[in-house]
This record gives structure tokens, C-alpha cells and sequence, in this order.
């Protein structure tokens, strides 16, 4: 027999009936139903509070949350256990669960180490379950983020996440590269959480990279242990990574001017001997005079161009 616990409860009875008449059965059923247990003033039940209780006060309500019963083998409490009575908030599998009364299903890996994505049974089918992320003005970002926790700025109208220590552009890999359009390197920044601008120190470029036209490089950069070497069309020539080449104005050599003739006045002809000689009408011309006519001013040599700020994923 289980050990008796004192609860405080008492049994109140009524007079037995004096014109009873009956069998010991029906005598004990008579004084039975003439009983009842009645709890004093201030005797509780069960025991509510946060404190397990020493001994067996009857169940205890946890914190007012969990309930909790007296072990007798074991001499304390434990939770009681109404798994049984209780249908699964939701299923957790690899692969499609075949019971859908349950109808959210968390599919993970076949290792069941990785949580992949959550489904709704609804309609027929189950069907990806789309979270909305958390979202507000800057000031608002989560205080104590934890990695790849998103986050969507309506400040700079831009989603974000926390990555690597810092708030970065869920958009855009380390390394890319992009032109941005504000009127200042500041707006931009703000703008791109987790960018530079390409000519920074902090994103390991140099200031030679500003108002520079970005083409296509064909090589590995020189000391960065590649070996590609990719071809090119005919006419065009390879250029590593980082290399910096062309001007904005050129003055042409006279290597660089085509093979031509400068003409001579009509009705006039002069001597071909240099420093001039008198011609048909008896004047003298200067033949240095006819060829050399060129201001010897550079020309510009940039195609028409739109320059924006340019911004590095670190």
C-alpha cells in the first residue's frame, strides 16, 4: 500500500436513517452516501508556486505553468507526462510524411541535422510555409543578432543581414563590384551596408582605380599563384587583373601620323630645297612654312562616359 500523505481533508456524515432496513451491502451503501470529504478554510488541493515541495503536498503547478507529481520511488517530484493524451504540434522528416491531420511539416536533412524548410498541409498539398522577416527604421536593428539573422531597414529600403560581425546587404558576394547612383559617396554607403568604395585601403584597392572605365581581365593578377590565361579575340590584348592602362588626352608622335602630302598654292611652285626659294613669280616661299601648320595640342581620347561611384563587397 502507498505511503498516506496528510492532505488536511476531513469527512462529514449525516445521521444514518433510523426506518433503515437492509443487508450489510446496502448498510454500507447507505452510510457511503451519507459521507463527504470537505476541505477547511485555506486547504489548497495542490501546491502552486516556483519551490519543488519537500515531500508530497499533492500535484504542484510548477510556476503556474507545468504540472508536476509526487514519485514515490523516487521521493520528489516529476513532470507528469500527458504526451499520450497529445497529438504532435508538427512532424519532422527528410522526406513527405504521409499523415497530413498534423499539418505542419519541418523537413530536414536524411541525417536529421539540418533544418531545410517548413510546409503547410493546406488545400491538398503541402506547400513552403514564407516567413516575414523582422523589419524597421535603422535604430531598430536587433540589438544581440545572431548570424544570418534577417532584417529589413526601411530607413535605407534595403534587407539585410548579420554576417561575418557586421550588418551586410543580403545582396552581392565578398569580392563583387557595382556602380551605385547617389550624388554622394556617404549616401551610397549608407545605402550598401557592408561596401566600400573600390579605391578604399579598407577593400584592399588604391586610389589608382578611381576614374578608371572597368573592362574585362584575361589573366590571373601577377603573384596571386593563378595560372589562367584566357583567350581573346583577334586584335584584342590580354590584360591581367589590375592592369591600368590608357590616358584621357594624347598628343600624336610623328611615328604615330599616316603617310600624306600638303598641298601648295594654286598657280605657285617652289623649290623643294628646305628653307624656302624664289618661285615662278619670282617671290620666295618657304616650304617649312606649308608643312608644319599643326598646333601640336593633344586631343581627347575618352569615349562619352557616365561616372557613378563605384562600391566593393568586403
Amino acid at each position: 500500500m502507498a505511503t498516506s500523505t496528510n492532505t488536511g481533508l476531513v469527512i462529514a456524515a449525516v445521521p444514518i436513517d433510523p426506518a433503515f432496513h437492509g443487508n450489510p451491502q446496502e448498510f454500507f451503501d447507505h452510510i457511503v452516501e451519507r459521507m463527504s470529504i470537505i476541505a477547511p478554510f485555506g486547504i489548497s488541493t495542490f501546491t502552486d508556486g516556483n519551490t519543488m515541495p519537500q515531500s508530497n503536498q499533492g500535484p504542484w503547478l510548477r510556476g503556474g505553468m507545468q504540472w508536476w507529481v509526487w514519485d514515490y520511488a523516487l521521493a520528489t517530484y516529476v513532470p507528469l507526462d500527458i504526451s499520450a493524451s497529445l497529438d504532435p504540434p508538427y512532424r519532422v522528416s527528410p522526406t513527405v510524411p504521409s499523415d497530413t491531420l498534423v499539418p505542419l511539416w519541418l523537413q530536414c536533412t536524411a541525417g536529421y541535422d539540418n533544418f531545410l524548410q517548413a510546409y503547410l498541409y493546406t488545400a491538398g498539398a503541402w506547400r513552403p510555409l514564407l516567413a516575414i522577416i523582422q523589419s524597421g527604421p535603422t535604430l531598430s536593428r536587433p540589438l544581440v543578432p545572431v548570424d544570418f539573422q534577417r532584417y529589413y531597414d526601411t530607413d535605407i529600403e534595403c534587407e539585410i543581414w548579420w554576417e561575418r560581425g557586421v550588418w551586410r546587404t543580403t545582396s552581392g558576394v565578398q569580392g563583387d563590384v557595382k556602380p551605385v547612383m547617389w550624388a554622394t559617396l556617404a549616401e551610397a554607403l549608407d545605402r550598401n551596408p557592408g561596401w566600400v568604395e573600390i579605391g578604399s585601403a579598407t577593400g584592399g584597392g588604391a586610389a589608382s582605380y578611381r576614374g578608371r572605365v572597368i573592362g574585362v581581365a584575361s589573366k590571373d593578377a601577377p603573384g596571386s599563384g593563378g595560372t589562367d590565361d584566357l583567350p581573346v579575340s583577334a586584335g584584342i590584348t590580354k590584360r591581367e587583373v589590375g592592369d591600368h592602362v590608357g590616358a584621357e588626352t594624347h598628343t600624336l608622335l610623328e611615328a604615330e601620323m599616316p603617310a600624306h602630302r600638303h598641298g601648295i598654292p594654286a598657280g605657285r611652285s617652289v623649290k623643294t630645297t628646305l628653307g624656302g626659294g624664289a618661285g615662278d613669280d619670282g617671290n620666295a616661299y618657304n616650304y617649312e612654312a606649308f608643312l608644319d601648320s599643326g598646333g601640336d595640342q593633344p586631343h581627347a581620347n575618352i569615349q562619352p562616359t557616365l561616372f557613378l561611384y563605384c562600391l566593393r563587397k568586403l
